[in-house]
């Protein structure tokens, strides 16, 4: 199907959603007049041929029996919506890593608009995974750049004052060492079952497709998720918000890659013009990391990528797909 067509056949079936929520407003106060249904909820000759056509199959059925029927038919209805967004979104995930500098093993608490911090009470990098790009360091060792879109947030206390203030700054994806990406992978699990390995002390991970899988499945994983974005909501709102307007794909030189690898540890790496917008904003000064790098055009060299515009077009793919899809997705799972 094409994208024309998915959008066409969601939009029927929101549409005869609503339809049946009307419907079922109505015969749950006693309506089921067909004139009244006409003049003051709404509902055109065709919606209520369609109902009793397609939906009841029967004829003078009794409202105690309409309910149910219209029930079901809204879950199932809901399940295909669920299903087609899915398919949509498959194999994108959201990655969360907790205590980013213990992870990477970075003890430097950085400076904020040229002040001292004097403590780091949270860092967390939140990132919609695209692609998973494996390279080798200088000296062969195994690395890994995920591309995607995310930000890395900070809670911080400056010196002599007690109020905590937060940061985050809009990425483009991070680079890992594999055995870094393996610590986080392996590190405690935080919880127990099948799916621990998805909620870990480093690492937890969101697969947006999750309603492709069996419906028990589906239960459990539902559960955990609501549990790990009530545990990180306000970073997740963070998150969301920088991914519909704030991080920048417009151009190569907007790409900020978060970096753990040694020879740009723990710095985000980016062309001139983001290294010097850093410098006006926050004096190039970020909490918790070693600030700016402006040699990403080295870097990529090193992974083998000559041209930013495959990033880019990954990124843009990635981002239509999770407004136009995983936000919706998400909405069963984000704490109410």
């Amino acid at each position: 199907m094409s994208t024309d067509e998915i959008c066409d056949e969601l939009a029927s079936l929101v549409e005869k959603r609503h339809v049946l929520e009307v419907l079922r407003d109505a015969f749950m106060h006693g309506i089921s007049n067909q004139e009244i249904l006409l003049e003051d909820y709404g509902i055109l000759p065709e919606e209520i041929e369609w109902f009793y056509k397609e939906i009841v199959k029967e004829k003078d059925v009794p409202t105690s029996r309409l309910l149910p029927i219209i029930d079901k038919t809204i879950m199932d209805i809901n399940a295909r919506i669920r299903e087609i967004m899915s398919e949509q979104i498959k194999g994108l995930k959201i990655y969360i890593f907790n205590n980013w500098r213990e992870l990477i093993g970075s003890v430097w608490t950085g400076a904020f608009k040229g002040r001292e911090i004097e403590k780091i009470e949270d860092d967390k990098v939140v990132l919609l995974a695209a692609k998973e790009i494996p390279w080798r360091g200088l000296k062969g060792e195994e690395n890994l750049l995920i591309a995607g879109l995310g930000i890395y947030y900070c809670k911080f206390y400056m010196t002599g004052t007690g109020e905590a203030i937060t940061f985050y700054e809009g990425i483009h994806g991070v680079l890992l060492p594999q055995l870094i990406m393996e610590k986080a992978k392996r590190s405690p699990a935080l919880t127990y079952g099948r799916f621990s390995t998805y909620y870990r002390k480093y690492l937890m991970t969101i697969f947006l497709d999750y309603n492709l899988l069996d419906p028990e499945d589906v239960s459990q994983l539902k559960r955990l998720y609501t549990r790990t974005m009530y545990e990180n909501l306000s970073i997740f709102e963070r998150f969301l918000s920088a991914i519909r307007s704030e991080i920048k794909i417009d151009e190569k030189q907007d790409i900020k890659l978060l970096s753990a690898v040694p020879e740009f540890f723990n710095r985000i790496i980016t062309s001139n013009k983001g290294f010097k917008e850093g410098l006006e904003k926050y004096k190039g000064s970020i909490p918790g990391l070693m600030g700016y790098d402006p040699g990403i055009d080295k870097l990529l060299d090193m992974i083998n990528i000559t041209d930013l515009d495959e990033i880019l077009i990954i990124l843009k793919d990635v981002k239509d797909r999770f407004l136009r899809f995983g936000l919706e997705i998400l909405k069963d799972v984000l704490p109410r």
